[in-house]
């Protein structure tokens, strides 16, 4: 363990530990994380990791950090943020698709009314989701991200603009609304 990566780009997070010998299971926002590779230097909410092995496991990873030897370091590692430096993601993302990892914290917009902030990502076999922590509530709600909605995203605003149905923001409207 070492320094923070300059220009962190967040690409997951540490779902729970795995095993015995400090291995973590991971959330990858992208399916294709073929990028990921032995000896490759990660950062967990600011602690960099070297990449031991990784491997799938279901929809998610099974992945070994050579800093981490035991169930116990690799327990403390759950819910910690999964970073790479921002360099590699020019590198990967050669399509000038986006990456949903770089929406994390940006503000989404609904027929230019600000809806809430975009808090975490999850794929389904559908479509990708995304949890929106709502404005003057208590409640997140998940919403499709699908092209039909999507507007524009502004990296330089921080911004997601939607043209959605309304009663996607409302936290009744699914019963799978939490409240904050």
């Amino acid at each position: 363990m070492s320094k923070n990566l300059k220009e962190q780009f967040e690409i997951g997070y540490v779902k729970k530990a795995h095993g015995i010998k400090g291995e973590v299971l991971v959330h990858f926002y992208e399916s294709d994380v073929s990028f990921l590779k032995k000896d490759l230097v990660i950062a967990l909410d600011g602690t960099t990791y070297t990449i031991g092995n990784l491997k799938p496991h279901k929809s998610e990873y099974i992945v070994t950090l050579k800093e981490v030897v035991d169930r116990n370091s690799s327990e403390l590692l759950k819910g910690k943020k999964f970073f790479i430096n921002s360099s590699l993601t020019d590198k990967i993302n050669n399509s000038g698709d986006l990456f949903l990892g770089s929406i994390i914290e940006y503000t989404l917009f609904n027929l230019d009314k600000k809806m809430g902030v975009i808090k975490s990502l999850t794929k389904t076999k559908a479509h990708d989701l995304v949890q929106i922590e709502l404005c003057n509530s208590d409640a997140v709600v998940d919403l499709p991200w699908v092209d039909d909605f999507i507007v524009k995203v502004d990296h330089e605003l921080k911004s997601v603009f939607f043209e959605a149905p309304l009663e996607l923001f409302d936290p009744d409207f699914f019963s799978g609304a939490v409240k904050k």
